[in-house]
């Protein structure tokens, strides 16, 4: 038997595969959406990656990056969580990390009040993981969380 291979086709290729795996709903495998953190010379020095969205279970997994430190600003909080947790409507975000070499992250995640479960062989056989987890509760009765809700309250009045 021949095969012959399709690309460029995601959406359709993607709502084929969630119908035949029962855990993933319809927008399990849509496109991620993305979004860039430019500073003032207009160079993207950070960008965020939201992905493998599940309706169903109201949760989706969050990625970033960035070449300077100083992209991580309240203002980028609140976008990284508000698009998950106000626009989407979800109980939980995740967030998968290395466990061993990413300890300025973790300390991150931790002051922003995630939980974390360590999963063996996460990135290969020698390469533990992490799976960091905020849920909807921890974020918004945050200290960080309240503040930059008021604030979000006070720009749309």
């Amino acid at each position: 038997m021949r095969l012959r291979y399709v690309y460029g086709q995601d959406e359709l290729i993607s709502r084929f595969v969630a119908a035949l795996v029962p855990h993933v709903d319809d927008n399990g495998w849509q496109h991620a959406v993305s979004m860039g953190v430019i500073d003032e010379e207009g160079k993207l020095i950070a960008g965020v990656v939201w992905y493998n969205y599940s309706r169903a279970f109201g949760h989706i997994e969050v990625g970033a990056a960035a070449t300077s430190p100083h992209w991580f600003t309240r203002e980028t909080i609140r976008r990284l969580y508000g698009y998950p947790f106000d626009e989407l409507g979800c109980q939980l975000v995740l967030h998968v990390t290395p466990a061993t070499d990413n300890d300025r992250v973790k300390r991150i995640l931790a002051g922003l009040g995630c939980y974390f479960v360590e999963v063996p062989r996460l990135f290969g056989r020698a390469r533990d993981g992490v799976v960091a987890g905020l849920t909807e509760e921890v974020w918004r009765n945050s200290k960080l969380g309240r503040r930059l809700a008021q604030v979000a309250q006070q720009e749309a009045a």
